[in-house]
């Protein structure tokens, strides 16, 4: 997979992540607030652009430095969202467990999506 249909593919991804993430949100009436919302997708987003940026030139390396890339990008994003709710944690506790619930499904889809992506690059 060239490395400008990998981009295209995991913004493309990301983008309607965060659609059909907002549009839940919305239908099921869940209480989180504007602000919060925006920021953990924003988080999220970071966090997505910060795995493409590291694993990018791992594309067309050897496996073995790729595999090595993309555990350092794994790690790099959890670390990411795990700084982020303790920020949450200590900013706003009360909030906590809605942004958690809220943002944590939004990262592990694309977490999911960004490993399935880079799986299926390998293999062609």
């Amino acid at each position: 997979m060239k490395k400008s249909r990998f981009s295209l593919l995991l913004f493309g991804g990301l983008l309607l992540a965060v659609i059909i993430h907002f549009a839940l949100i919305r239908s099921l009436n869940i209480p989180i607030s504007w602000r919060d919302y925006l920021e953990g997708t924003t988080v999220v987003s970071i966090l997505t652009l910060i795995g493409f940026i590291l694993i990018i030139p791992a594309l067309s390396d050897f496996s073995e430095q790729f595999v090595g890339k993309f555990m350092i990008m794994t790690t790099v994003q959890m670390l990411g969202i795990l700084s982020y709710m303790v920020y949450v944690f200590i900013t706003n506790p009360k909030s906590l467990q809605i942004v958690a619930a809220n943002i944590l499904p939004l990262f592990i889809v694309m977490l999911f999506f960004q490993s399935l992506l880079l799986i299926r690059s390998r293999r062609s």
